[in-house]
Order: C-alpha cells, then sequence, then structure tokens
C-alpha cells in the first residue's frame, strides 16, 4: 500500500520538487495505517528524499518502535541505518542496543550476533561522521 505512495513521490520528485513535499505529507498517514515498520522507514526514506528530515527522522522512531515491538532485530537495524545516515548518534546507539538484546534473547547464532555488533558499530560511527559533516538531526 505504502510503496505505490512513495512511487508517486519519486515520480514527483522527478518532474518538481515542490509536488514531492505536498505527496510526502499524505504518506505518513497512510504508512500509520499499516502497522508495519517497514512501511514506516518507507515514508521515512520517502521524507528525507525530499528533504523533509524532521517528517523522516519520526517515521524512523515510530519504525523503530514497531520493530522492537514485534521483537524484528532486522527491523530495529534497518531504523537505525535509516537515522545514521541523519546523523542521530544518539538514537542510533540506543537502537542498535536494542537489536543486539534481541539478538541475545531470541538466540540466534552467535555469528549473527557477531554479525549485529558488527553492523551496530558501523552504524553508530556512521552517524557521527554524519553529525560531524553537517548532516545532523536535531
Amino acid at each position: 500500500m505504502t510503496s505505490s505512495y512513495v512511487l508517486a513521490i519519486d515520480v514527483a520528485l522527478a518532474v518538481c520538487s515542490e509536488r514531492a513535499g505536498s505527496s510526502a505529507e499524505g504518506l505518513y498517514p497512510a504508512a500509520l495505517g499499516s502497522r508495519g515498520w517497514e512501511a514506516m522507514v518507507e515514508v521515512g526514506e520517502a521524507s528525507a528524499r525530499v528533504g523533509n528530515t524532521s517528517d523522516a527522522r519520526r517515521a524512523y522512531l515510530v519504525a523503530f518502535d514497531r520493530a522492537h515491538a514485534v521483537d524484528s532485530v532486522e527491523g530495529t537495524l534497518r531504523a537505525a541505518a535509516a537515522l545514521a545516515v541523519l546523523g542521530d548518534s544518539e538514537a542510533v546507539g540506543q537502537m542498535v542496543r536494542v537489536a543486539e538484546h534481541l539478538a541475545i534473547r531470541h538466540q540466534v547464532p552467535p555469528a549473527e550476533r557477531a554479525r549485529v555488533r558488527a553492523e551496530g558499530a558501523a552504524l553508530v560511527a556512521q552517524a557521527s561522521v554524519a553529525r560531524q559533516t553537517g548532516s545532523s538531526v536535531r
């Protein structure tokens, strides 16, 4: 459902950035109705593409909450990766800790836990670099 809205934003971006911004406004309510974390990540990515980092951040935080609620390691890492691009290192660090905790709680194999730790460390570093280069979210 949300992907069609995201496609509309991509088309609008190609035509006119002002129209893309107005198209992005309807995404958030549509994604809220979907109940999945994936839709909120898509909304955040679409919002970021049109330059609306505050809406992107809000969508990524909702995506994280939803992923955490369903114990999704991948969802928490996906939300963390999205926020890392925006430079929100504090939130990224918290999300990574949750992903690591979920991996332990669900007794994922040691190799997978190591992947989660390594990916998490890379995301925290990426967020720090983004913050230092001026891509930060405040």
